[in-house]
C-alpha cells in the first residue's frame, strides 16, 4: 500500500458503526421508521422484528433494498434527496393512520 510507495499515514477512526448494546424492543406506537445505512436497517429489525409491519422511510437504494430483504413490505423513498421531502414523507406517513393503531 502505501508505505511500499515511501508514503505514512495515521488512521484516525471518526466513525465507528456499531450495533447499540440493549435488550430487544418492546412494541410501542410508531408511525413510520427513518433509516440510513442498510447495517443501520438490519440491527433494528433485530432487535424489533415487530416493526416489519410498519412504514420505513430509505434515505438510498440500497437501504431500501436492504428493507425488502428483511420483510419489510412498506418502504417509502429511496428518492428522496433534501430534508424537505424528508419532512413531507414524514408527515405522510403520520397522517396516514394515528399511531395508536399501527
Amino acid at each position: 500500500g502505501l508505505q511500499a510507495l515511501g508514503r505514512s499515514f495515521r488512521s484516525l477512526p471518526v466513525y465507528a458503526n456499531e450495533a447499540p448494546e440493549g435488550e430487544p424492543l418492546e412494541p410501542f406506537p410508531v408511525a413510520a421508521v427513518f433509516v440510513a445505512a442498510p447495517s443501520a436497517a438490519r440491527r433494528l429489525i433485530a432487535r424489533a422484528p415487530w416493526l416489519r409491519d410498519r412504514p420505513f422511510l430509505a434515505i438510498g437504494p440500497t437501504t431500501a433494498a436492504a428493507l425488502a430483504e428483511l420483510g419489510v413490505r412498506d418502504v417509502l423513498g429511496p428518492a428522496m434527496t433534501t430534508g424537505d421531502q424528508l419532512a413531507q414523507l414524514l408527515a405522510a406517513c403520520a397522517s396516514a393512520s394515528p399511531p395508536s393503531q399501527r
